[in-house]
């Protein structure tokens, strides 16, 4: 029984160790990668366009360019709403399905129809939490070319 309890011991600080060297290297690996863009861009003064790298070029995905294009990014993964459908009611006003698939909750709805306020009849689901969908009821019934709307958070626009 302590020979057993001895070679599971063994065993698992073996285990542990190899682990421990594993992220080890994975963190080393992230950290010489994130020195070797750092010092390209303040050799060149922006980031290498990774995309253009041969055999994994295509498979990495697009690093931003600048501090603006990475904050806008950073505000896309946490700040989105799609428009998933536009359609019209039995009284010819527009219905809006909406979903939020950024990771925070959206509130305050507006919504623009040809650059003009319109007003949301019905209680959308507000705030609008992460992939939640919910359907927005205007009191527009005319025809339309554009349809904007806009949260405390982000705007986004139909057809675009």
């Amino acid at each position: 029984m302590v020979v057993s309890f001895v070679i599971g011991v063994i065993l698992l600080a073996i285990i542990i160790y190899t682990l421990i060297r594993i992220v080890k290297n994975i963190l080393l690996g992230i950290a010489l990668i994130g020195i070797v863009l750092l010092i390209s861009y303040f050799i060149l003064g922006s980031m290498p366009n990774l995309k253009e790298t041969p055999i994994i070029g295509s498979k990495l995905p697009k690093i931003p360019a600048s501090i603006n294009e990475f904050f806008s990014v950073l505000k896309k993964f946490f700040f989105n709403l799609k428009i998933l459908e536009v359609s019209r009611d039995s009284k010819n006003q527009i219905l809006i399905t909406v979903q939020n698939t950024g990771r925070f909750k959206l509130s305050n709805f507006s919504v623009f129809i040809d650059e003009k306020r319109v007003n949301i009849i019905n209680k959308p689901t507000d705030p609008l939490d992460p992939n939640e969908i919910t359907t927005l009821q205007t009191d527009w019934d005319k025809n339309f070319t554009q349809i904007i709307i806009q949260t405390s958070k982000v705007n986004v626009t139909f057809p675009g």
